[in-house]
């Protein structure tokens, strides 16, 4: 297969991915199934929005995770020897203006990614970051330089690793960033209809030696990050890895079963479901899904995306995964044509490809600040009026909003228990005090 058309494919696949999951971040399964029966097509939201889904979101307009991949795109094409200065500049770039309570141009970011651009600002080092995020935001940074680089090198290594090292402390986090390229890489490689389950062995053996080798760095180099986590959990995404290598013939639900548990044990938090926002989960979920689902673009993005939660994430992973594997050319049409910014997506795939920029393209602020100025009109036009107050002064995701099961504290811990079963308690009689009785029984319901 062209090379050309798997590259243009991987990057808009990304994209597609992102747009089909926005519409249910955050959704529980279940509403997902009960809402939309399930996410085969970019989905109308308006006759959800406050019975279910929380935010307006135009059909095919992807969100935060391509944003940080454009950032990542454009530098490399623009300014390639500026490294991850570029992509800081960049970044910074799409934080400023928007509308007031709006993180500049991007959209729906999560706090984690809010507070990781804001600390670039006032930072004279790059290196290393001063979050320690792990709940997968910029492993998704990791596609575009594989697709501009084409194969593994010490250069692209040290690209990765800076670019983790930018955005979070958390080693988890700047290991993903590596792993998500490579796995690209060797889905370029790939041809769809192949057994790639049984490639899945070497495929670990590399994940997990390019993880040993991430620490190594950390610890030589960074040895401030590399000290912040314990012996256990510093090497729980390697450990990760190794689980999924041995545990590669056993079924997927056994697989993720084990995953779980695993990220559950690693964090101290109760994780239930493999599409919570954890670099442990995620990553894990979404190679899975492209390994053991040997179908084509679409249906292996949808088995994906009905899990819900952090779908927006998932769909980017393996929307770029499957483009990469089936091409540009296989992905169906009326995904392709209801992407917003398609075009400009394709030509800059076309344009990672050859390594150089492709003729006239529109300048990045100039097109995520018109696509996100026309998703706010049509956001006043359809999102339903809350009569709950909320702060003015913040609109985007933060990482305590959805209250997701990792936030849980350990029954074990009895204040913390008892301080958050309190808290929850308070926050549901302020909202059976404020909501309507039938977006509440709707609520409810769900």
């Amino acid at each position: 297969m062209d090379l050309e058309d798997k590259i243009s494919g991987c990057f808009t696949g990304l994209a597609i991915g992102d747009a089909m999951g926005s519409a249910v971040k955050g959704v529980k399964p279940e509403a997902v199934k009960q809402l939309f029966k399930q996410v085969d097509r970019y989905l109308d939201v308006k006759p959800h929005l406050g019975k279910g889904v929380k935010r307006y979101r135009m059909r095919g307009l992807y969100g935060a995770q391509t944003q940080l991949a454009l950032a990542v795109c454009d530098s490399l094409l623009e300014d390639k020897k500026s490294g991850v200065q570029g992509v800081a500049d960049r970044l910074q770039v799409l934080s400023q203006g928007g509308s007031e309570g709006e993180f500049g141009v991007f959209r729906r970011p999560e706090g984690n990614l809010v507070r990781a651009v804001e600390a670039l600002r006032n930072r004279v080092e790059l290196l290393p970051a001063e979050a320690s995020s792990k709940d997968c935001n910029f492993a998704v940074m990791g596609i575009p330089s594989a697709l501009f680089y084409k194969k593994s090198s010490t250069t692209l290594e040290r690209f990765w690793l800076e670019s983790g090292l930018m955005m979070s402390r958390n080693v988890w986090e700047i290991s993903a960033v590596g792993v998500v390229g490579l796995i690209t890489l060797r889905c370029l490689q790939w041809e769809p209809g192949e057994n790639l389950d049984k490639k899945s062995d070497e495929l670990y053996q590399e994940l997990i030696e390019y993880s040993e080798t991430v620490l190594t760095v950390l610890q030589e180099q960074f040895p401030e990050v590399y000290e912040e986590q314990n012996t256990r959990t510093r090497t729980a995404f390697v450990d990760m890895l190794k689980g999924l290598q041995k545990m590669r013939s056993q079924s997927q639900d056994e697989i993720l079963q084990w995953v779980c548990e695993h990220a559950s044990e690693s964090t101290n938090n109760p994780i239930h479901h493999p599409s919570q926002a954890s670099v442990l989960t995620l990553i894990p979920l979404a190679l899975l899904t492209v390994l053991k689902h040997e179908g084509a673009f679409q249906s292996t993005l949808t088995a994906v995306l009905n899990r819900g939660r952090s779908a927006e994430k998932l769909g980017a992973l393996v929307g770029a995964w499957m483009g990469a594997l089936c091409g540009f050319s296989k992905i169906p049409q009326e995904l392709k044509t209801g992407l917003v910014n398609g075009k400009e997506i394709k030509t800059r795939g076309e344009a990672l490809c050859k390594r150089r920029v492709q003729g006239q393209s529109k300048e990045l602020y100039e097109m995520e600040s018109g696509s996100s100025a026309k998703n706010r009109e049509e956001e006043r036009k359809y999102q339903p009026v809350s009569k709950v107050s909320k702060p003015a002064s913040r609109s985007w995701d933060d990482d305590d909003d959805d209250e997701l099961e990792s936030d849980v504290p350990l029954k074990e811990n009895k204040a913390e228990w008892r301080k958050f079963q309190k808290d929850k308690t308070r926050k549901k009689r302020d909202r059976r005090k404020n909501l309507d009785p039938e977006l509440e029984l709707e609520e409810d319901l769900i």
